[in-house]
């Protein structure tokens, strides 16, 4: 009984070690085509790794266009990258890479454009509501808004909010 037990325990750890070399070999491959991909951008060389790259940027970029997550106050890097059917990691270093900036970053951009967009659309900036309209871009946090807002355009929201309103006091004295 006790050689069964002990061959039956060998051949146990012998598939445990067997799974680890496996599972290291899988993500050596995956870590392998990302430093591929970005090795053939160094290079300058046009390669089957560099339509591979612009193929993951350009899903990247329907997700966030096409699909408009980032209107989800909840994304995440993880969220988006599911959505793109890729690995964490090769969203996180294309976006890097490629938009040179970081998730956040390029998550927060396209909001503060919703914000500037959906702000134009209402027609009447009197009565705009920016703390709303901020969430309805995506944002979970004023604050957080805010910060980004004048971190990308160098001005508050309320001071763009007065600068578009600017034209049409200036048109009425023209007419």
């Amino acid at each position: 009984m006790d050689t069964v037990f002990i061959i039956s325990f060998c051949v146990l750890i012998i598939i445990f070690i067997m799974c680890i070399i496996f599972m290291r070999r899988l993500s050596f491959g995956k870590k392998q085509d990302l430093s591929e991909l970005l090795l053939s951008q160094e290079t300058g060389k046009e390669t089957n790794a560099d339509k591979k790259l612009e193929e993951a940027k350009e899903r990247i970029l329907h997700a966030l266009v096409n699909e408009r997550l980032y209107l989800n106050k909840e994304l995440t890097l993880n969220m988006l990258a599911k959505s793109v059917q890729m690995n964490r990691h090769m969203v996180s270093q294309i976006i890097n890479q490629e938009f040179k900036m970081n998730f956040y970053q390029l998550i927060n951009k396209y909001r503060v454009k919703e914000f500037e967009s959906l702000l134009i659309k209402t027609g009447n900036l009197e009565k705009t509501n920016i703390k709303e309209l901020s969430k309805q871009a995506g944002f979970k946090t004023f604050s957080s808004f805010n910060s980004y807002f004048k971190q990308i355009n160098g001005i508050t929201p309320g001071e763009y909010k007065r600068s578009l309103r600017l034209p049409s006091l200036f048109q009425d004295e023209i007419s």
